[in-house]
């Protein structure tokens, strides 16, 4: 290695390098960098690599991330947010080492508003949670450009965020109408419990095709994902967890579109829509477990 490297990044520092403390840098920025690492207590990042930082040859201009303020704009990045806390995942290209993982997991040494951290290596993907009380989602970002690590906030970022929005959403929609259907079935089924059988006549005929008309949107709609999701693993010759779920929703639609159609009974369609319900409801209860796991976790990691 030549002396006239840049002791952060290892680039040629030219004929005139910027020095500091004997230490010769590239740029004012590698030596900014080194200095705000050097006051933080944070040397090791210099210990796992050898020059390990990132060379900018040119630094954004803090007022290009002045967007990030916008509250449209946060609700597309936030991943989770609540009293405060709030979870977001950035692409950063320039993660290449173990140095750049230690670093990004241990930035709450830089700054305290910053409570968890957690970087995917291949995928190069930085997941941090921090407390926006102490800082605002624009100065993280300014946080991780002052230390080289750019991260790459894009249109398909924010169009995947919103995606998943959409998909939170969409399952309210579906436990909304399997909870119309199943209350609807059940309250016209009370007549035939109370009969305590099969009710005769065109009256029971009408109930029992009405209940029926009911479980389409209830199993092609609500349902669907379950189907969708059995069909396609199927495929690829993968049994999952949807698979028995996709047979006994299927099972109980034919099997209750036999008997009301052949006027032998009512069929299965209360049985059916309480499934469908209960399991949808199971989904997004387990969904609002998750955050809430999550969340504890982050309390616990910034408590002392």
């Amino acid at each position: 290695m030549s002396n006239n490297n840049c002791v952060h990044c290892g680039a040629d520092c030219g004929k005139v390098p910027t020095e500091w403390q004997g230490k010769r840098f590239c740029c004012n920025g590698c030596l900014s960098v080194y200095q705000l690492l050097n006051d933080s207590q944070m040397q090791q990042y210099y210990a796992f690599q050898q020059q390990p930082g990132i060379r900018l040859d040119e630094a954004p201009h803090l007022s290009k991330y002045a967007y990030l303020d916008k509250e449209e704009v946060k609700e597309k990045l936030y991943e989770f947010f609540d009293n405060g806390i709030a979870k977001v995942t950035f692409y950063i290209p320039s993660i290449h080492c173990a140095s750049c993982i230690w670093l990004l997991e241990h930035l709450n040494k830089l700054n305290p508003g910053v409570s968890y951290g957690a970087v995917n290596f291949v995928q190069k993907k930085y997941t941090v949670s921090f407390n926006t009380h102490i800082i605002s989602l624009r100065q993280l970002v300014e946080l991780l450009v002052s230390i080289h690590y750019v991260p790459d906030i894009s249109l398909q970022n924010l169009e995947e965020n919103d995606e998943g929005k959409v998909q939170d959403k969409k399952l309210l929609y579906k436990i909304g109408v399997a909870g119309f259907v199943f209350g609807n079935v059940m309250l016209y089924s009370l007549p035939e419990y109370f009969n305590g059988g099969t009710i005769e006549g065109s009256f029971g005929t009408f109930l029992y095709y009405l209940m029926y008309a009911l479980t389409f949107p209830l199993v092609f709609y609500s349902g669907s994902d379950y189907l969708i999701s059995a069909a396609k693993n199927l495929l690829k010759g993968i049994v999952n967890i949807d698979l028995p779920i996709a047979i006994g929703v299927l099972a109980l639609f034919f099997v209750t579109s036999y008997e009301v159609i052949t006027g032998r009974g009512p069929g299965y369609s209360d049985s059916l829509s309480g499934f469908m319900f209960f399991l949808l409801l199971g989904r997004w209860y387990q969904s609002k477990t998750y955050q809430a796991w999550h969340l504890i976790v982050i309390i616990n990691r910034i408590s002392p």
